[in-house]
């Protein structure tokens, strides 16, 4: 292993590539190479930060939509992305629709 320094059997690394040639650590070092990356991440991102697409304004993820179709975050803030869909909303369906005011119906 070149991490360890320790001769071990071929079963305790990874394969890697198209030749089977096997990864460069022991699988034993590579999960505390994991671990301890893992552990950073959690202690480095408690508040972990997104900027939006559209204002290139940093927030925290709650101020981003999550999709669950991608498992991702949204690249807009909620804020942009509210903007971005009324507009496009009155673009696609609002350009002959009666809008509802408190006064009654009005037209465009």
């Amino acid at each position: 292993c070149g991490r360890c320094r320790q001769t071990k059997s071929t079963l305790s690394f990874y394969p890697v590539g198209q030749d089977g040639e096997g990864h460069p650590f022991c699988t034993d070092c590579l999960s505390l190479i994991f671990l301890a990356k893992e552990r950073e991440r959690r202690k480095s991102n408690l508040v972990r930060l997104r900027t939006c697409a559209q204002c290139e304004q940093a927030f925290p993820l709650g101020h981003f939509h999550w999709i669950k179709a991608s498992k991702a975050y949204h690249s807009y803030c909620r804020a942009c992305h509210s903007a971005y869909m009324a507009i496009r909303y009155l673009r696609k369906k609002g350009g002959g629709r009666k809008l509802k005011s408190a006064g009654g119906w009005t037209g465009t």
